[in-house]
């Protein structure tokens, strides 16, 4: 009898739990719109017939990762990878690029996805995917099984040297001084982390850095052992049609600061503190972009343009005349879109000596690096001397 029992107790636990699994997708389906196919089968037979396209990961969007990804990898031969959270999980979305397509996967199914016949895999970036350690230890093992596919690791951040992406702790760049970090888990887990990630490296075919600055800093973590697979390739400007701006003297300097100015990597206090130093000096100031509303100072010389499109930027800067541009980011960058512009437009530029920022404007004919602790004055010296 109470054999019996027993398993008439674990069929009804498993039939609530069946139920409530069906509740859970069921909600997904409404609230989300996303039906997730668990049938191993069916993600076989889904992309079986893909062998021709390369499987894109990508979790990172905006700025200019978003601009790199539209520019290259919106074609059909083309299948997007991307982590969708939820309430209470996650799951997987592939984009069919050829289709417009979307097919939604349960987490457990990822290694048959990345495992299926494939042309190649490019890892844009795995910020924002869950499981990093598996993704890791599973694009490393496909690879080795399958020399065929080709594997290109992008280094749009710095995420394969440290979880903190941008190489800061507080409110300033660590140097990579990881046995020293501030940050006790990142201090415990660099040694592991790093050698999973060399594995993965070590592995790809191609890892490509769009800065000669970028290379440099992957190689002083994991120096030499992966320099022959590093290529150097800078985005592609061709898309950029800006003439020269042509700006004549005025009785004040005009001096813009530009970007999504909303977070400490992209010099967020830099900035704040920049324009309490500039109230009422003989300039005026001009903030094309965002700014976090604490951060705002209300002054005279000081003009807040809002958001702006990047195809109306040179109409901007002309309309406001313009003269001079303070880059204010102080973490290393691994390319710049908005310097390349600019430089286009050769407009004088001050930024930091430091990641591709500093590698750019210290090449640039109007461009001025300083020291990543410069004091406002001179910041505000800099920028003056190159308007004379």
């Amino acid at each position: 009898m109470r054999f019996s029992f027993k398993y008439i107790f674990y069929g009804c636990r498993n039939t609530f739990l069946s139920f409530g699994n069906f509740i859970k997708d069921y909600f997904l389906t409404i609230k989300y719109n996303i039906f997730i196919i668990k049938d191993k089968s069916v993600i076989e037979l889904q992309l079986d017939k893909f062998s021709d396209k390369t499987l894109v990961l990508l979790n990172h969007f905006g700025g200019g990762t978003e601009k790199y990804i539209r520019q290259n990898f919106y074609r059909g031969d083309y299948i997007h990878l991307t982590q969708c959270n939820y309430h209470n999980g996650f799951c997987f979305c592939l984009h069919i690029l050829e289709t417009n397509k979307r097919l939604y996967f349960d987490k457990t199914t990822l290694p048959n996805i990345i495992s299926q016949r494939l042309k190649g895999i490019i890892v844009n970036s795995l910020v924002g995917f869950s499981d990093e350690t598996t993704l890791l230890n599973q694009l490393t093992t496909v690879k080795k099984n399958n020399k065929s596919i080709f594997l290109l690791y992008l280094v749009h951040d710095f995420h394969s040297i440290c979880p903190s992406v941008h190489l800061y702790y507080g409110d300033c760049y660590c140097k990579m001084e990881c046995t020293k970090c501030g940050n006790e888990e990142y201090r415990r887990i660099a040694p592991e982390r790093q050698k999973r990630w060399f594995t993965f490296l070590s592995v790809c075919d191609e890892i490509r850095t769009f800065s000669l600055s970028s290379k440099k800093l992957l190689l002083s973590i994991y120096p030499n052992l992966i320099e022959q697979q590093i290529s150097v390739v800078p985005h592609d400007m061709t898309y950029c049609t800006f003439k020269p701006l042509v700006i004549g003297k005025h009785s004040k300097n005009r001096i813009a600061v530009i970007g999504t100015i909303m977070s400490i990597c992209k010099g967020m206090i830099v900035v704040k503190d920049f324009l309490h130093y500039c109230i009422n000096k003989d300039i005026n100031l001009y903030l094309i972009g965002t700014l976090c509303k604490d951060y705002i100072v209300n002054a005279p010389n000081i003009h807040y343009l809002g958001k702006y499109k990047s195809q109306d930027l040179k109409n901007i800067l002309q309309f406001n005349k313009i003269n001079a541009v303070f880059f204010p980011s102080v973490l290393p960058e691994t390319f710049s879109y908005l310097i390349h512009e600019l430089m286009i437009m050769q407009i004088p530029i001050v930024g930091f000596d430091i990641g591709a920022q500093g590698e750019y404007l210290s090449s640039y004919k109007y461009g001025l690096t300083l020291p990543i602790n410069a004091p406002n004055e001179e910041i505000y010296k800099a920028l003056i001397s190159l308007l004379k």
